[in-house]
């Protein structure tokens, strides 16, 4: 839901620039699609990383999650690096009190 959130983000950032720029003319039933188009794609692009991250999780685990997510740009990502740093402890403890 992150990245989708995100690069919904990104979309209507950028097509709010093109149609404050290039696209001013535009008329507002152009413009709303224009805008409903790039949500539909930027949920679409997201779906490609998320359905890989959880993947990842499942079958190498938390940390190569969180070393992707580092990689990405803490920036971006530092409450997820976190969250997958707390995880980690939490699935440690939980080894530990296994018999």
């Amino acid at each position: 839901a992150w990245i989708n959130r995100r690069y919904r983000q990104t979309a209507v950032e950028g097509v709010e620039r093109l149609l404050a720029g290039q696209l001013k003319n535009l008329g507002e039933s152009e413009r709303e699609a224009i805008l409903r188009w790039a949500e539909v794609m930027a949920r679409r692009f997201a779906h490609i990383p998320t359905m890989g991250l959880k993947s990842l999780a499942s079958e190498v685990g938390v940390p190569a999650v969180r070393a992707f997510l580092k990689g990405s740009g803490e920036d971006l990502f530092g409450d997820f690096v976190d969250l997958a740093d707390r995880l980690e402890e939490l699935s440690a403890l939980v080894e530990e009190a296994e018999p």
